[in-house]
């Protein structure tokens, strides 16, 4: 679920009319490779987290319901220019907005789609002559699952 729903991230973005010849693809495998000077300057997407309730009972269906949040970083040579900080948060802003993710392995996705909850300064990288800027968009989720008697202890 998570690598698909990284890609469809991918995927929107790079379906933007007009976009930059600017590199858009999930974060680094390694985390090593993010933020080295030698990274290139793009759009980088990547699962952030989950917030799911705790279950309460036990041996039976549940459902989760709470949000799946997703980082996308920009790192960018300047603010102001086409391929600056600035305009690539505009764009992505209201591409993803309201984007809404495929239902997959018991994770389903709601209304109203993806919305930004964060964009900040996340460093200024001086060896490479970089931004890294960061934004969150949160989305909807419902986790429906049920309790495997064979792991359960007892």
């Amino acid at each position: 679920m998570l690598q698909q729903a990284e890609q469809a991230i991918v995927d929107r973005l790079l379906s933007i009319p007009d976009w930059p010849n600017i590199r858009v693809s999930a974060w680094p495998d390694s985390p090593l490779e993010f933020g080295r000077s030698q990274m290139q300057a793009g759009v980088y997407i990547r699962f952030a987290g989950l917030n799911l309730p705790r279950v309460e009972g036990h041996r039976q269906d549940y459902v989760q319901q709470g949000t799946a949040d997703f980082e996308v970083r920009l790192l960018v040579k300047d603010l102001r220019s086409h391929t600056g900080a600035y305009d690539l948060a505009e764009m992505i802003h209201r591409r993803l907005t309201g984007f809404r993710l495929a239902t997959d392995n018991g994770y389903a996705f709601g209304l109203p789609g993806l919305f930004m909850t964060k964009f900040s300064l996340v460093d200024r990288y001086k060896e490479s002559n970089q931004w890294d800027w960061g934004a969150i968009f949160s989305t909807q989720v419902t986790y429906e699952g049920h309790y495997d008697d064979r792991n359960w202890p007892g």
